[in-house]
């Protein structure tokens, strides 16, 4: 079984723009006491509120773009195309704590399909930059 890449993103609130090269503190109290880490670069600190932290999902989509939390996606599910029944998928990526996986949700927020289980995603923005695509 190969190793899945554990990377992230982040969204900074204020400014509205990506966080480039940074580095976390705390990694691991985010992941087992629910402790957002801290994100540092040389010249900055981001502290808990001002910024949105994604996560790689370690999919790809059909052009071989890393997938996020946060992308917006398009896709089909095949077992339902076998079927007959309507298969296109288009909403946001985001994680399930439930289910432990990653989702793929509409504008109405209701969960649509497992992101690993769809065929050939296609990201079509993020819900920063392109949150026009999730409306109605």
């Amino acid at each position: 079984m190969e190793a899945r890449e554990i990377k992230f993103r982040a969204w900074e609130i204020k400014h509205q723009a990506w966080i480039q090269g940074f580095i976390m503190d705390n990694y691991h109290p985010y992941f087992n006491k629910g402790v957002m880490p801290s994100l540092h670069r040389y010249d900055r600190t981001w502290e808990n509120g001002e910024y949105i932290l994604e996560q790689f999902t370690g999919l790809l989509d059909r052009k071989g773009n890393p997938i996020y939390e946060g992308d917006i996606v398009s896709s089909y599910d095949p077992i339902k195309l076998e079927r007959g029944e309507p298969c296109d998928y288009e909403g946001a990526v985001e994680w399930s704590n439930t289910g432990a996986y990653f989702i793929i949700a509409d504008k109405d927020g209701k969960f649509l399909n497992l992101l690993s289980r769809v065929e050939q995603p296609t990201i079509l923005g993020n819900i920063h930059e392109n949150p026009n695509l999730l409306k109605g």
